[in-house]
């Protein structure tokens, strides 16, 4: 009998995520920032208008990669869609924000139209 021997083919690998990391389908941020006296902000590139009246206010982000809520003293200011991918996301986790817990669902301080 000959020694005959297959290839043998790995499993794909698991992906791996540290132990203290979030999975990215349910990644979401939240951190604070001061509204310049312009009123424009831009967090990994993409622009929040506040407007002028907001300046020197502080602003609570929480962000996922479908949208973005901006609150004021807890109350939601406006929702915009996210153009924030998983990288931005986890780049924001490794410098000043933190993981963030479901949407904040509070009043809105939207104007009428």
């Amino acid at each position: 009998m000959s020694d005959l021997r297959l290839p043998v083919t790995p499993a794909p690998a698991a992906p791996v995520l540290p132990v203290d990391s979030v999975d990215q389908v349910d990644l979401a941020v939240e951190f604070t920032r001061l509204a310049p006296l312009s009123g424009n902000l831009t967090v990994c590139g993409q622009q929040f208008w506040l407007g002028p009246d907001r300046a020197g206010s502080t602003v609570t982000f929480w962000a996922d990669t479908t949208v973005v809520h901006l609150l004021v003293h807890g109350v939601r200011l406006k929702t915009v869609p996210s153009r924030l991918t998983t990288t931005h996301l986890r780049r924001l986790l490794d410098n000043d924000c933190r993981p963030a817990g479901p949407p904040h669902r509070q009043h809105t301080a939207e104007r009428s139209h």
